[in-house]
């Protein structure tokens, strides 16, 4: 994703708690928002983040995802098969992408998502997968893709926000999910400021998620193209400098 799309959200985002510090410093008591894994705490205008669960978490996801994805880097289909053994449901259907993009999700990982979202979902996978499920207001998480090969990067950044979320990382849940994208295609200043310091908060959990799959990919594919680099010098008898 564009660094300079991340800057803009992180300047609305930070205009939004300016404002809501300003109104919170008129009052003498402490405001506290938890996500389970993080708590922020206002009290007037001073803010206090206690997140060492979430950054505990965040280095075991890294470590966990990097052993499993470096025995499969050169066939993305096991990460499927992981993914199937670990519980989560996996579908691979023709011209999926078209009706993903009417109900506002992407292929790849998609968490659990509850109402009419989840009504559709269920009556697709009930319709062209041939799979019985229960119709119901929710859906457990499940990876959607078409049949097509699998580019090996972007199914690594899908694996790693699905195991951030097995996890119990914040900023996966639907409205905070729903939020991100109406922030992110609308970029309108309003859209911020019609959100609650919890929902702010929550978004800024949610862009996290993002961006440190994104991060994860960039370093595992400038270390891996390092290592082919290496190992290709060593089989032509080159010197390699240690």
């Amino acid at each position: 994703m564009d660094k300079i799309i991340y800057k803009l959200i992180s300047k609305l985002i930070q205009l939004k708690e300016f404002t809501h510090k300003k109104r919170m410093a008129r009052f003498s008591s402490t405001k506290t928002y938890t996500n389970g894994t993080s708590k922020t705490i206002f009290h007037g205008a001073q803010q206090l983040i206690l997140a060492s669960q979430t950054e505990a978490k965040k280095q075991e996801l890294n470590q966990k995802v990097k052993a499993i994805v470096k025995e499969k880097l050169n066939d993305p289909e096991k990460l499927l098969n992981f993914i199937q053994d670990e519980g989560t449901d996996v579908y691979r259907l023709p011209n999926v992408d078209i009706f993903l993009q009417l109900i506002g999700e992407e292929e790849g990982f998609i968490p659990r998502t509850k109402n009419l979202k989840a009504i559709l979902l269920n009556l697709y996978v009930n319709f062209v997968a041939h799979k019985k499920i229960v119709i119901s207001l929710r859906t457990s998480e499940m990876f959607i893709l078409r049949p097509l090969p699998l580019d090996p990067y972007y199914m690594i950044h899908q694996f790693h926000m699905w195991y951030g979320y097995k996890l119990g990382l914040p900023g996966y849940s639907l409205r905070e999910r729903e939020n991100f994208k109406k922030i992110f295609k609308s970029m309108k200043k309003e859209d911020i400021s019609s959100l609650t310091i919890s929902e702010v908060i929550a978004l800024k959990e949610t862009i996290a998620r993002d961006k440190e799959a994104i991060d994860f990919v960039i370093n595992l594919a400038k270390e891996y193209d390092s290592s082919k680099k290496l190992v290709n010098k060593i089989r032509n008898g080159q010197s390699v400098k240690l």
